[in-house]
């Protein structure tokens, strides 16, 4: 399998139980099994840096918060639809982000191989950062 730098570390099924560094543990989630719902997850805080004197706290939960957790683990080389799960919206998101506020930059890439053709790279315009958990 080819390492892909902008794609979260894979554990191990014995470090399952612990916390991904964007915020998800996929492997736990996997290991529900089909027909099984996890539990929704806690909503969480971020300090937006964009104007120095005005930085603003957000609280996102579900995707928003996960794509914004993979978005700043990609920092400084972005993000791209094929760096997400299967099935994840990825565009969809970054726009509901975006309309929260938060800037994210794009950047249309062309790739070859078999299926030639562009993708987006999306990247965090501004600092981000993650202060705890919501309320």
């Amino acid at each position: 399998m080819e390492h892909n730098e902008c794609a979260p570390p894979q554990l191990d099924a014995a470090d399952g139980a612990k916390e991904m560094p964007w915020g998800t543990d996929d492997i736990a989630l996997a290991q529900l099994g089909a027909g099984a719902k996890p539990a929704r997850p806690k909503p969480a805080r971020y300090l937006i840096h964009g104007d120095p004197a005005n930085a603003v706290e957000l609280t996102l939960s579900g995707r928003a918060a996960w794509t914004l957790n993979r978005l700043i683990w990609a920092v400084p080389m972005g993000l791209t639809a094929m760096d997400c799960p299967p099935g994840v919206r990825l565009a969809a998101h970054i726009a509901d982000l975006r309309a929260s506020g938060i800037p994210i930059d794009k950047a249309v890439e062309t790739h070859g191989g078999p299926f030639p053709g562009h993708h987006a790279r999306y990247r965090l315009a501004t600092l981000v950062e993650r202060i705890g958990d919501g309320a």
